[in-house]
């Protein structure tokens, strides 16, 4: 069979900071400047000293307001320094401690495009096909669909 022609993906936009809905457990004012200060230095795309700060608050509220977050930013600071692999698991550990955060669905095609940018087109069509059975109604559920359409690799 003829090869694909490798897709590049658009890197979607990171996700919007919005306010987390009240948790049950406080979040202490150093995890809140742990996660705040992690959001500052990926926003400086200083992905490893961000990665550092996110991985403090995880630490510290492991399913506090914004571990979500922390975790989908984990994922994406791998993402961009290409580093797929360790994006792809973090991005699953979303995923699997967060099946109902908005992010999720983000994740899950992210870790699509983590398999797509190192050749493992069945993972990428496997990922794809998860994130449309998880997440039917979700934006990424429909551009999942597009990429699964024959050609799409090509377009």
């Amino acid at each position: 069979p003829k090869p694909l022609a490798k897709v590049q993906p658009q890197t979607p936009p990171p996700p919007p900071v919005t306010p987390a809905p009240k948790a049950a457990t406080p979040t202490s004012p150093a995890a809140e400047k742990a996660y705040n200060e992690g959001l500052r230095l990926y926003q400086a795309k200083k992905y490893q000293a961000a990665r550092t700060k996110f991985h403090q608050y995880l630490q510290s509220q492991p399913r506090g307001p914004k571990a979500a977050e922390a975790r989908y930013y984990i994922g994406d600071s791998f993402y961009q320094e290409k580093k797929f692999a360790a994006a792809r698991v973090e991005f699953n550990k979303l995923v699997l401690q967060f099946p109902n955060s908005i992010l999720a669905p983000s994740a899950l095609l992210r870790q699509a495009y983590s398999y797509q940018q190192t050749n493992q087109q069945t993972n990428f069509r496997v990922a794809l096909q998860k994130l449309i059975q998880s997440y039917p109604q979700s934006p990424e559920a429909q551009e999942a669909k597009r990429l699964l359409q024959p050609g799409a690799a090509a377009r």
